[in-house]
């Protein structure tokens, strides 16, 4: 999936649907739209306001309300065409797979609350951008400086004041697999803003698996929001620490958060172990949801199993 008629989709989860007078009026700073009704598929558009993300008019951020429970498991859906059909458009967010809330809520590490809290929801806020709503131009139609970082900067901010709705459970993020309740998504952001760091684990998840007993695996998803590959980690636990990794992978991501896709395979950067550790691209990740990854490995002679290695 690519960018389309919406670039980037968070969602709040909710104990109980909320009206959109509500949304309207704790969004006010934010200038709304008067509230428009629901369209005839919910999942298109539950009843809905707009905002703009400039005074340049070139962007619109959609929040609407939906008065179900997240479709992460299209299988299991009394119309499961129905839910693949709003996957396949988009409708979920350009870079969302089924199970990411079954991902995210298992790979909780900053909120660990979150691996369970998320069963509570009974609807949910969805805030998506786009620059194709008045229909007269082909999705993505990105304006010349598009900066995807600048549109989910704004989300964020929109995601915050939500969060202080009574209803309001948690932030999710489904193209990043990220869970955060008000209180860490605050914190990161101050974080963000004292060390001048973009709060890149809002919007995109470090997880961690078990991929042998001798080797493990860690990755970022959600990368592809920045229209930056994503990170892999592969490593002997005995002989790396794994939050010394995950600094590593967070680093590189900023890197090329700063300056393009630029790293290209083969190449080095000095690592873990303060060695170096080669960057091999590869189309397909080895952990759902596919996507391009940039799969990072210890140049220290160690033998790597081929199963880690395939493209």
């Amino acid at each position: 999936m690519t960018k389309g008629l919406y670039t980037q989709t968070f969602v709040v989860l909710l104990r109980e649907a909320v009206s959109i007078e509500s949304v309207a009026a704790i969004l006010a700073d934010f200038s709304p739209s008067a509230p428009q009704p629901a369209a005839a598929e919910v999942f298109t558009c539950g009843p809905s306001i707009q905002l703009e993300i400039d005074d340049q008019d070139e962007g619109k951020v959609v929040v609407d309300v939906v008065d179900q429970l997240w479709p992460d498991d299209p299988t299991t859906a009394a119309d499961p065409s129905r839910i693949a059909r709003a996957y396949q458009e988009g409708q979920l967010g350009p870079f969302t797979a089924p199970e990411s809330l079954l991902r995210a809520a298992q790979q909780s590490w900053n909120w660990e609350a979150g691996r369970t809290a998320t069963k509570l929801h009974q609807a949910f806020i969805r805030i998506r951008c786009s620059y194709v709503l008045d229909g007269k131009a082909t999705p993505p139609n990105l304006p010349e400086n598009y900066d995807p970082y600048n549109e989910l900067a704004f989300m964020t901010e929109v995601v915050g004041m939500l969060l202080e709705l009574p209803e309001a459970i948690c932030y999710f993020n489904p193209g990043g697999e990220v869970l955060s309740d008000l209180e860490v998504l605050t914190e990161s952001a101050e974080f963000s803003v004292e060390h001048s760091l973009p709060p890149v684990e809002l919007w995109a998840n470090m997880r961690f698996h078990e991929f042998d007993p001798q080797w493990s695996v860690m990755d970022t998803v959600g990368h592809i929001q920045l229209d930056i590959p994503d990170m892999e980690g592969c490593f002997r636990p005995q002989d790396y620490d794994a939050a010394e990794v995950e600094n590593f992978l967070r680093d590189v991501g900023i890197y090329l958060l700063q300056n393009g896709d630029v790293i290209k395979d083969g190449e080095t950067s000095e690592g873990p172990g303060e060695i170096l550790w080669v960057a091999r691209v590869r189309e397909s990740a080895l952990n759902g949801p596919r996507r391009r990854v940039l799969r990072w490995f210890a140049d220290d002679g160690e033998a790597i199993p081929k199963s880690l290695l395939r493209k």
